[in-house]
């Protein structure tokens, strides 16, 4: 498909109305972003039914993404260290959530996605059997500069469980060409899982790179990848 430049999880799910195919679900990048995108047209375009604040790592180890046989709209995905999500079409507020319960903490975020078609996606909930957790929002930012222009590496905190933890990294090219991004980060505790990036630590320093499928970063464009740390 040359709408798709990368695909790391694929799915089926429930036709859509009038459709004599099954709805396909991926997890990969469309028109340069990378998310969990739905085509009820035989892949000929895609609506994107995340946003960038729930990657939730992509879909890590379990490397899944898979819809509904039963219900039109409803998807499922494999995470970073937390659980399964869902997610539900219908006509609430376009929105996502997921909901981490064990017998002495909760946490929960909401965040809003944008479709191409406008359609509205009500409140999902997940809930796993992970250890307790207490969700924070810190980022570090980092900034090096080039001669064809200047890459920032945002690191921000998607799940924190006191032993360990995963991160998103948003890599950013404020520049006024394309550039190959090779970045360092000072980051807590030990990788045991980095994925999008290829990568060395040395102490607390994290050196990072992108791989072959988003290696370049357009002006103002953005590449994003992950990793979980135990401390």
């Amino acid at each position: 498909l040359g709408n798709v430049s990368y695909c790391g999880a694929v799915g089926f799910g429930k036709a859509a109305a009038g459709a004599s195919y099954p709805s396909v679900y991926i997890w990969g990048t469309v028109a340069g972003v990378r998310g969990v995108y739905r085509s009820t047209d035989t892949g000929a375009s895609w609506v994107r039914v995340n946003d960038d604040m729930h990657q939730y790592g992509g879909p890590a180890n379990g490397q899944f993404v898979v819809g509904d046989m039963s219900t039109f709209g409803v998807v499922y995905m494999s995470t970073a260290g937390r659980g399964i999500v869902y997610g539900k079409q219908g006509g609430g507020t376009t929105s996502t959530s997921t909901t981490t319960s064990t017998t002495s903490t909760t946490t929960s975020s909401t965040a809003t996605t944008t479709t191409t078609t406008s359609t509205t996606i009500p409140t999902s909930t997940t809930t796993t059997t992970t250890a307790p957790s207490t969700t924070t929002t810190t980022a570090t930012t980092t900034t090096t500069t080039n001669a064809t222009g200047s890459i920032s590496a945002t690191l921000k905190i998607a799940s924190d469980w006191g032993a360990g933890y995963c991160a998103d990294v948003v890599v950013k090219n404020s520049g006024t060409q394309a550039v190959q991004w090779n970045i360092q980060l000072t980051v807590q505790g030990k990788i045991n899982n980095l994925w999008s990036a290829e990568w060395t630590q040395t102490g607390s320093t994290l050196t990072a790179k992108g791989l072959s499928f988003n290696n370049i970063v357009q002006p103002n464009g953005t590449q994003t990848f992950g990793f979980c740390a135990v401390r």
